[in-house]
């Protein structure tokens, strides 16, 4: 262990960074960090100023002084990154500036643009344009000038939803706001930004892939692959990769970047083998490397994946081994150091346990077979990784999404090759762009081969996905696993290894007793009785009554039928989606419980109030803001209590 901490130094300064993090996220020491930085440097001086004779016996003390300073550091980034987030909401609309920093996202009834607010702490907020011409044309890098109010992050208050106002603030966001159209105005650009003009690269980039007429599913995929763009692919289809185990393939990461790293370190082994030369092809390495990252936009994955084979390409320009173990750590070390909330992110935790488990898994795994063949070589390989990288994430990804796809191993040893044949044909179609630059009459047949190769190759891609995803059991799902339950699986995945190796009863007797521990921290979960409540979900999209994963009690009140009664252990509800009953009267109006309005703005409480005779109406998610605020005037006009699901959250109806 020693020996490890000492090739891997930055393992144990990791280690210590994490502890600030945390102890800063869940207790707030930011009081304590300045008493933290004094004992550090107390602790070095003493180690530096004494005798040659008792320093040795004085060393531990360095390492300890260096540890707290450490542990200050990450519990003072922490702090900083917490103010950055809190922010001092006025309940009234103010003038801001604020600094388009990412690509637009189209919704329903407006867009989304991520926005950094120029003022004193640069607060990034979240704003909904109200859709017209000006709001498409807005770009990464505008400045504007809007009036609005802005409100911080809302959960919807479903029982079985995450925390997004934690998200959101763990992302570096504080708040949101809808602009009007007549409320903002474009403004002049204050200067130059590198991360503002990747973006817009990426932007002009992804319109060129536009043109090749992919199709919109291939070119969506293609977007991903290279690019890091998801905003186009559907949810079916990401759906079909989550199911197949390939997801990790649409996120632009590692596995992109060592494809990449492979591609330039192969089109540069023509350079003489001298010193000079090995430097300078390691130089350009980085340098393509880190022109690849700026062309992606710089998402956070192909950084810290950039950053990793960085450190790689500068030890063998030093003809020093570098460490793997240490490389991994030095990368979060530096990406936690600049940003302390990136340990939240789940692609942060999958991207590093990912390759912690390639260096761990992959070496023993190699050795059960070694193909002679180039080709099987090449297949077994892949799979190898695709296996080594699944052993170390599968309890993180039961943890947050309680899903397993059964054939992960199938699927990966299909799809990973064929996505690296898609980024390989890739190079054809950007230097199909350069010869149509030189040679402009001719673009027609200088793209014709390199478009139809991708087309074929992302056809067959998704087809396959989608084949994997029909068959029985794809994925498990609704798998509940607790934190400690998730590092007892790592654990065990580690000490079943290590048993094959070895072949110690030790070591299968720890792993029994692994299991053992995580089926006894489990029965607290398989004991817990599952909520028999129903709720009206907060939904924006549709109507949803039920408990907590079960099927609904109503298909949404949908175009056929406008209406639905249900009868929930002796409570009558009635639920209406349009008033179908215009101009109609009844001689007794009909009593029910709950009355739940959901769908469009021809509902009016003054009509409902003559057909029913209703103990509490229930506003649904689906209705627009503006019909909400209306019929709850209605109903206080009326004297009927109302509530409000957007507002205040689920409603829970009764147990039963």
């Amino acid at each position: 262990m020693k020996d490890f901490l000492d090739k891997a130094p930055f393992v144990r300064l990791l280690l210590v960074l994490l502890s600030g993090i945390l102890l800063q996220y869940y207790v707030g020491l930011t009081d304590f960090s300045t008493y933290l930085f004094a004992l550090g440097v107390l602790f070095l001086g003493v180690s530096f100023f004494p005798s040659l004779k008792f320093r040795y016996s004085l060393r531990p003390l360095f390492g300890i002084g260096i540890s707290l300073i450490v542990c200050g550091i990450g519990i003072v980034s922490t702090s900083q990154r917490q103010k950055q987030t809190a922010f001092l909401f006025p309940k009234q609309a103010e003038a801001y500036v604020g600094t388009v920093n990412e690509m637009p996202q189209a919704k329903p009834r407006s867009i989304a643009y991520r926005m950094s607010l120029e003022d004193s702490e640069k607060h990034n907020v979240v704003c909904y344009f109200q859709i017209d011409s000006m709001s498409r044309s807005l770009r990464v890098g505008d400045r504007v000038l809007f009036y609005a109010e802005i409100k911080p992050f809302k959960n919807r208050g479903n029982p079985d939803d995450f925390d997004y106002v934690a998200y959101m603030h763990r992302m570096g966001f504080s708040g949101t706001t809808y602009v009007a159209a007549s409320r903002w105005e474009k403004l002049a650009p204050s200067g130059f930004s590198l991360y503002s003009y990747s973006q817009q690269l990426r932007s002009r980039v992804l319109d060129f892939y536009r043109t090749l007429n992919l199709g919109h599913d291939n070119f969506a995929v293609f977007s991903a692959l290279t690019l890091g763009y998801m905003d186009e692919l559907d949810d079916s289809v990401q759906q079909a990769f989550r199911a197949t185990g390939t997801s990790h393939i649409l996120s632009v990461s590692g596995l992109h970047v060592a494809i990449l790293y492979m591609v330039i370190a192969s089109m540069l082994s023509f350079l003489p083998k001298s010193r000079r030369m090995v430097v300078l092809r390691q130089l350009l390495i980085i340098l393509l490397l880190w022109a690849y990252a700026f062309l992606t936009g710089l998402p956070s994955s192909v950084v810290r994946a950039t950053l990793m084979i960085s450190v790689f390409c500068m030890a063998v320009a030093m003809r020093k081994k570098a460490f793997s173990y240490n490389t991994v750590c030095f990368a979060a070390f530096m990406m936690l150091l600049y940003n302390p909330f990136d340990f939240f992110n789940i692609g942060f935790q999958l991207s590093f346990v990912a390759v912690l488990s390639i260096c761990f898994f992959l070496p023993p795994i190699l050795k059960i077979i070694q193909p002679k063949n180039k080709v099987a070589n090449f297949f077994w390989e892949t799979s190898a990784v695709s296996l080594a990288v699944q052993l170390g994430t599968y309890p993180i990804c039961l943890f947050y999404f309680g899903t397993f796809p059964t054939y992960f191993f199938l699927t990966n040893l299909v799809i990973v090759p064929l996505s690296t044949l898609v980024m390989y044909s890739s190079l054809g179609i950007y230097l199909a762009a350069c010869l149509v630059w030189l040679l402009p009459a001719h673009s027609g047949a200088v793209f014709l081969v390199p478009v139809w190769t991708l087309n074929f190759l992302l056809t067959l891609l998704l087809r396959f996905v989608s084949f994997f995803e029909s068959l029985p059991s794809a994925l498990i799902q609704k798998i509940s696993l607790n934190l400690p339950q998730m590092f007892l699986l790592m654990l065990l995945s580690v000490v079943v290894l290590l048993f094959f190796q070895k072949s110690r009863p030790k070591t299968l007797m720890f792993a029994f007793g692994t299991i053992s521990l995580f089926l006894l921290i489990g029965l607290p979960v398989f004991a817990k009785e599952k909520d028999p409540s129903v709720y009206v979900f907060n939904r924006n999209d549709r109507l949803e009554i039920g408990r907590v994963g079960e099927p609904c009690f109503v298909s949404d009140t949908t175009r056929a039928m406008p209406f639905a009664f249900l009868d929930i252990s002796g409570l009558k509800i009635a639920v209406v989606k349009s008033d179908c009953w215009q101009g109609l009267k009844a001689e007794k109006p009909f009593s029910v419980d709950y009355l739940i309005l959901s769908g469009g703005d021809s509902i009016s409480m003054y009509h409902m109030n003559k057909l029913f005779n209703m103990k509490l109406v229930i506003l649904d998610g689906v209705l627009s803001a503006r019909s909400a605020r209306r019929l709850q005037r209605e109903c206080k006009k009326l004297s009927i209590s109302s509530y409000d699901v957007k507002e205040k959250g689920a409603f829970r109806i009764k147990n039963y």
